[in-house]
């Protein structure tokens, strides 16, 4: 996505201020205001997974400052956004997990207040069993892993995010696949999995958002591939027509496409 932004800044010849903030809401906060005071013109912010939104980010937005949002949106206010169709694409997942069989299968992730992203990919997980008359069981929902997020990859949120997980198969022992939000959950449940003695995919089958695509061999999970460069392209754009004036749409989708997982030989 940097990759896609930073291009379409070379072709407009705009130069490029990256800051990143670590999921902390009032790093966020100041990256903003150092950026206005730097002189920028135009911010396309990935906005930091938290439970309240961050008000410098919210006042730019009110005054009318050109502001462009990727990866997630936030819900009530009118703020340009670009961001993968999440509750179309966690659907497609959970419909290919029950294609497969699977009946009980546990969506993981990081808490959802306010990450759209996460919240709408819960709506879409919901959605797969509503279309097919089947019953969703909403405590197979675990929302309170945190070691994927930045400020959560120590060994203690590792290990308490593992004894989750534990506690989770001990309670519901008929769980057969998992859908994770993220790439890293999937590698991390498949470890934990893999250390309680089970085997990925003989006892559990895992899909999720996301996956390397340098990675060696074929894809290990069946797994949404996002179109982060263009999304990063489009975020420019939106800034371009901010500064000429015009009125730019507050959603805009960029297609995702569903890679299934191959099996090694």
């Amino acid at each position: 996505m940097v990759r896609g932004i930073e291009e379409r800044c070379s072709s407009y010849g705009i130069p490029l201020m990256l800051k990143l903030t670590y999921d902390k809401q009032n790093v966020e906060e100041e990256a903003i205001r150092a950026s206005i005071r730097q002189g920028a013109s135009g911010l396309i912010v990935f906005p930091v997974h938290g439970e309240h939104y961050n008000a410098e980010l919210l006042r730019l937005v009110l005054n009318g400052f050109p502001v462009v949002l990727v990866d997630r949106y936030l819900r009530g206010i009118a703020a340009t956004a670009v961001y993968t169709d999440n509750r179309k694409a966690a659907q497609e997942l959970t419909e290919y997990l029950l294609d497969q069989g699977h009946r009980e299968i546990a969506f993981v992730s990081p808490p959802s207040e306010n990450t759209s992203t996460i919240e709408d990919r819960i709506q879409g997980y919901l959605s797969a069993f509503t279309q097919r008359g089947i019953p969703a069981n909403p405590d197979m929902i675990v929302t309170n892993l945190y070691s994927t997020l930045p400020v959560g990859g120590t060994k203690e949120y590792i290990s308490n995010d593992y004894g989750t997980l534990q506690s989770f198969i001990e309670r519901y022992p008929g769980t057969t696949a998992f859908l994770a939000c993220e790439y890293l959950m999937a590698m991390r449940i498949s470890e934990w999995l893999n250390r309680m003695g089970k085997r990925v995919p003989d006892n559990y089958e895992i899909v999720c958002f996301d996956y390397p695509e340098d990675s060696f061999g074929p894809p290990e999970f069946t797994h949404i591939r996002q179109d982060e460069w263009s999304i990063g392209q489009r975020a420019l754009d939106l800034l371009a027509a901010k500064w000429a004036g015009e009125v730019t749409p507050e959603n805009h989708l960029v297609e995702h496409k569903l890679i299934r997982r191959q099996i090694k030989s």
